[in-house]
């Protein structure tokens, strides 16, 4: 089993893809990338939020919301304030929702990027 990403990994992987203007999309359907929140499951590391869209999400943008988080504070799903730093682990959730699916790769295969998802208890 692959191992979680943090925020901080996530950033230096993203950073490494040759074209930043290149879609990025989770390996599960057709679903893109959304929003960072704070996860429901532990209100001090990050969910992923993802959303099925026509809109193109880059490596670009996605880069400048994950480094945008870094020291920012989230307020949590039932209260609290939790700061986010580099070493912050990453699942992928919309806001309220909780499934233990982490990120745990990031896949570039020349005309997308891949953010790699994996079931962790």
């Amino acid at each position: 089993m692959k191992t979680q990403l943090t925020l901080g990994d996530l950033i230096r992987l993203l950073d490494q893809v040759e074209k930043p203007e290149t879609e990025v999309r989770f390996d599960f359907a057709r679903f893109k990338p959304k929003d960072l929140d704070s996860y429901r499951g532990y209100y001090d590391q990050l969910a992923l939020g993802w959303e099925e869209t026509e809109k193109e999400r880059t490596v670009a943008e996605l880069l400048v919301m994950c480094r945008q988080a870094v020291g920012n504070t989230f307020g949590g799903y039932k209260g609290g304030l939790y700061t986010m730093r580099l070493s912050t682990p990453l699942w992928v959730a919309n806001y309220g929702d909780c499934h233990d699916t982490a990120i745990v790769g990031v896949v570039d295969v020349g005309w997308r990027v891949i953010i790699e998802t994996a079931f962790q208890a």
